[in-house]
Protein backbone atom coordinates (compact mmCIF):
# COMPACT_ATOMS: atom_id res chain seq x y z
CA UNK A 1 0.00 0.00 0.00
CA UNK A 2 1.32 3.43 -0.93
CA UNK A 3 2.18 5.76 1.93
CA UNK A 4 1.39 9.48 1.96
CA UNK A 5 5.04 10.28 1.18
CA UNK A 6 4.98 7.92 -1.81
CA UNK A 7 1.78 9.46 -3.14
CA UNK A 8 3.23 12.94 -2.64
CA UNK A 9 6.45 12.06 -4.49
CA UNK A 10 4.41 10.39 -7.27
CA UNK A 11 2.42 13.62 -7.68
CA UNK A 12 5.68 15.60 -7.71
CA UNK A 13 7.01 13.48 -10.57
CA UNK A 14 3.75 13.97 -12.47
CA UNK A 15 4.11 17.72 -11.96
CA UNK A 16 7.70 17.52 -13.24
CA UNK A 17 6.38 15.72 -16.33
CA UNK A 18 3.82 18.47 -16.93
CA UNK A 19 6.37 21.22 -16.33
CA UNK A 20 8.80 19.49 -18.65
CA UNK A 21 6.21 19.54 -21.42
CA UNK A 22 5.50 23.27 -20.90
CA UNK A 23 9.03 24.56 -20.47
CA UNK A 24 12.46 23.30 -21.37
CA UNK A 25 13.41 22.33 -17.83
CA UNK A 26 16.67 20.46 -17.32
CA UNK A 27 16.13 17.18 -15.52
CA UNK A 28 18.58 14.45 -14.62
CA UNK A 29 19.06 11.35 -16.74
CA UNK A 30 17.60 9.26 -13.96
CA UNK A 31 14.44 11.37 -13.71
CA UNK A 32 14.07 11.24 -17.49
CA UNK A 33 14.30 7.44 -17.48
CA UNK A 34 11.75 7.12 -14.68
CA UNK A 35 9.39 9.58 -16.41
CA UNK A 36 9.76 7.63 -19.68
CA UNK A 37 9.01 4.43 -17.81
CA UNK A 38 5.95 6.01 -16.16
CA UNK A 39 4.72 7.19 -19.55
CA UNK A 40 5.22 3.73 -21.02
CA UNK A 41 3.27 2.25 -18.12
CA UNK A 42 0.46 4.85 -18.37
CA UNK A 43 0.12 4.42 -22.13
CA UNK A 44 0.19 0.61 -21.76
CA UNK A 45 3.23 0.25 -24.03
CA UNK A 46 4.57 -2.59 -21.89
CA UNK A 47 2.82 -5.80 -22.91
CA UNK A 48 4.35 -8.45 -20.66
CA UNK A 49 2.74 -8.78 -17.22
CA UNK A 50 6.17 -9.11 -15.58
CA UNK A 51 7.37 -5.90 -17.27
CA UNK A 52 4.29 -4.01 -16.08
CA UNK A 53 4.79 -5.12 -12.47
CA UNK A 54 8.52 -4.37 -12.63
CA UNK A 55 7.86 -0.88 -14.03
CA UNK A 56 5.43 -0.12 -11.19
CA UNK A 57 7.82 -1.44 -8.58
CA UNK A 58 10.88 0.40 -9.90
CA UNK A 59 9.00 3.70 -10.23
CA UNK A 60 7.67 3.40 -6.68
CA UNK A 61 11.10 2.53 -5.33
CA UNK A 62 12.66 5.54 -7.08
CA UNK A 63 9.92 7.78 -5.73
CA UNK A 64 10.44 6.58 -2.17
CA UNK A 65 14.25 6.30 -2.07
CA UNK A 66 15.10 8.72 -4.90
CA UNK A 67 17.75 6.26 -6.06
CA UNK A 68 18.14 2.77 -7.50
CA UNK A 69 21.00 0.27 -7.58
CA UNK A 70 23.02 -0.34 -10.76
CA UNK A 71 21.24 -3.61 -11.61
CA UNK A 72 17.89 -1.85 -11.15
CA UNK A 73 18.97 0.93 -13.51
CA UNK A 74 19.97 -1.68 -16.09
CA UNK A 75 16.49 -3.16 -15.77
CA UNK A 76 14.92 0.31 -16.13
CA UNK A 77 16.96 0.80 -19.33
CA UNK A 78 15.76 -2.55 -20.68
CA UNK A 79 12.13 -1.71 -19.88
CA UNK A 80 12.42 1.72 -21.51
CA UNK A 81 13.94 0.09 -24.59
CA UNK A 82 11.19 -2.54 -24.74
CA UNK A 83 8.49 0.12 -24.47
CA UNK A 84 9.56 1.90 -27.68
CA UNK A 85 6.91 1.40 -30.40
CA UNK A 86 9.38 0.33 -33.08
CA UNK A 87 10.79 -2.31 -30.73
CA UNK A 88 7.31 -3.55 -29.89
CA UNK A 89 6.53 -4.00 -33.57
CA UNK A 90 9.78 -5.82 -34.27
CA UNK A 91 9.47 -8.22 -31.31
CA UNK A 92 8.20 -11.56 -32.47
CA UNK A 93 5.73 -13.34 -30.26
CA UNK A 94 6.40 -17.05 -30.22
CA UNK A 95 3.48 -19.38 -30.21
CA UNK A 96 5.12 -22.36 -28.58
CA UNK A 97 3.03 -25.48 -28.38
CA UNK A 98 5.68 -27.97 -27.24
CA UNK A 99 8.23 -27.97 -24.47
CA UNK A 100 10.82 -30.62 -23.73
CA UNK A 101 12.63 -32.04 -20.74
CA UNK A 102 16.04 -32.89 -22.15
CA UNK A 103 19.22 -34.71 -21.15
CA UNK A 104 22.57 -33.41 -22.34
CA UNK A 105 25.74 -35.42 -21.78
CA UNK A 106 29.19 -34.00 -21.03
CA UNK A 107 31.49 -36.88 -20.21
CA UNK A 108 30.94 -37.82 -16.57
CA UNK A 109 27.95 -35.52 -16.15
CA UNK A 110 24.45 -35.07 -17.57
CA UNK A 111 22.31 -31.97 -17.54
CA UNK A 112 18.59 -32.25 -16.88
CA UNK A 113 16.74 -29.19 -18.14
CA UNK A 114 13.68 -27.99 -20.03
CA UNK A 115 13.30 -25.83 -23.12
CA UNK A 116 11.01 -25.17 -26.05
CA UNK A 117 14.01 -25.72 -28.35
CA UNK A 118 16.47 -28.28 -26.98
CA UNK A 119 18.71 -28.04 -30.06
CA UNK A 120 19.17 -24.29 -29.54
CA UNK A 121 19.78 -24.89 -25.84
CA UNK A 122 22.48 -27.45 -26.69
CA UNK A 123 24.23 -24.92 -28.96
CA UNK A 124 24.04 -22.24 -26.23
CA UNK A 125 25.59 -24.56 -23.66
CA UNK A 126 28.29 -25.75 -26.07
CA UNK A 127 29.62 -22.20 -26.45
CA UNK A 128 30.75 -22.10 -22.82
CA UNK A 129 31.86 -25.71 -22.50
CA UNK A 130 35.23 -27.07 -23.70
CA UNK A 131 33.91 -30.66 -23.79
CA UNK A 132 31.73 -31.89 -26.62
CA UNK A 133 28.11 -31.95 -25.49
CA UNK A 134 25.49 -34.27 -26.95
CA UNK A 135 21.71 -34.56 -26.66
CA UNK A 136 20.97 -38.01 -25.27
CA UNK A 137 17.24 -37.87 -24.60
CA UNK A 138 14.13 -35.74 -24.39
CA UNK A 139 10.47 -35.97 -23.44
CA UNK A 140 7.73 -33.83 -25.01
CA UNK A 141 5.21 -31.77 -23.00
CA UNK A 142 2.27 -29.74 -24.26
CA UNK A 143 3.04 -26.71 -22.09
CA UNK A 144 5.80 -24.94 -20.18
CA UNK A 145 4.31 -25.65 -16.75
CA UNK A 146 4.31 -29.40 -17.37
CA UNK A 147 7.89 -29.38 -18.61
CA UNK A 148 9.06 -27.24 -15.71
CA UNK A 149 7.40 -29.47 -13.13
CA UNK A 150 8.76 -32.57 -14.91
CA UNK A 151 12.26 -31.14 -14.74
CA UNK A 152 11.79 -30.21 -11.06
CA UNK A 153 10.56 -33.74 -10.30
CA UNK A 154 13.66 -35.26 -11.89
CA UNK A 155 15.90 -32.84 -10.01
CA UNK A 156 14.19 -33.77 -6.76
CA UNK A 157 14.36 -37.51 -7.46
CA UNK A 158 18.08 -37.46 -8.30
CA UNK A 159 19.23 -34.73 -5.91
CA UNK A 160 21.64 -37.15 -4.20
CA UNK A 161 23.54 -37.39 -7.51
CA UNK A 162 23.69 -33.63 -8.14
CA UNK A 163 27.11 -32.31 -9.08
CA UNK A 164 26.24 -28.62 -9.48
CA UNK A 165 23.19 -26.67 -10.61
CA UNK A 166 21.34 -28.81 -13.18
CA UNK A 167 24.30 -31.15 -13.74
CA UNK A 168 24.18 -34.67 -12.29
CA UNK A 169 26.53 -37.64 -12.08
CA UNK A 170 26.23 -39.84 -15.18
CA UNK A 171 25.60 -42.98 -13.08
CA UNK A 172 21.86 -42.14 -13.19
CA UNK A 173 21.80 -42.05 -17.01
CA UNK A 174 20.18 -45.46 -17.65
CA UNK A 175 17.44 -44.86 -15.08
CA UNK A 176 16.62 -41.36 -16.34
CA UNK A 177 16.62 -42.47 -20.00
CA UNK A 178 14.22 -45.31 -19.26
CA UNK A 179 11.97 -42.87 -17.43
CA UNK A 180 11.82 -40.06 -20.00
CA UNK A 181 11.35 -42.37 -22.99
CA UNK A 182 7.87 -43.07 -21.62
CA UNK A 183 5.02 -40.59 -22.24
CA UNK A 184 5.05 -37.81 -19.66
CA UNK A 185 1.96 -38.97 -17.76
CA UNK A 186 3.50 -42.43 -17.28
CA UNK A 187 6.78 -41.21 -15.87
CA UNK A 188 4.93 -38.93 -13.50
CA UNK A 189 3.17 -42.07 -12.26
CA UNK A 190 6.49 -43.93 -12.01
CA UNK A 191 7.84 -41.17 -9.77
CA UNK A 192 4.61 -40.93 -7.73
CA UNK A 193 4.06 -37.32 -8.78
CA UNK A 194 0.45 -36.07 -8.66
CA UNK A 195 -0.82 -35.10 -12.10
Amino acid sequence: MATKATKKRWKQLKVIRKQNRKEARIISKEERKIITLQNAHDKKLLTCEGDIEAAKSLCKQYIVKESLTDPQWRYVNALVYRSKPDVLVSRKVKNVSKYYVYLISSGDFIKIGYSNSPGSRLRELQVGNPRLLSMIGQSVFSDRVGAKSGEASLHKRYRAYKARGEWFDSSILEDVLDLIKQPAHRWYQAMDVPI
